[in-house]
């Protein structure tokens, strides 16, 4: 399933009953505004399903690059 959110294509995934990857070309997102409408969809999907979403590099889960909170919380890691 493919996902457009503001000229950014978000593929998606479902590898497993326990998790749903969610993909996205970086090269896609070359804005501030591409990059808000990335968050605002991650905030939606931990909101509505009470569960954190992650957005990390490719292959790469053990390091997060920004977490979401169910409560909206945006968490930006330092590298």
């Amino acid at each position: 399933m493919s996902i457009n959110i503001n000229g950014v294509l978000i593929n998606c995934h479902f590898f497993s009953v326990d998790e749903i990857e969610f993909n996205i070309d970086p090269k896609e997102v070359k804005s501030k505004y591409e990059a808000n409408a990335v968050f605002e969809f991650m905030k939606n999907l931990s909101k509505i399903l009470d569960k954190e979403s992650i957005l990390t590099g490719e292959n790469s889960p053990e390091y997060p690059l920004v977490t979401v909170n169910p409560d909206g919380t945006l968490i930006i890691s330092v590298c």
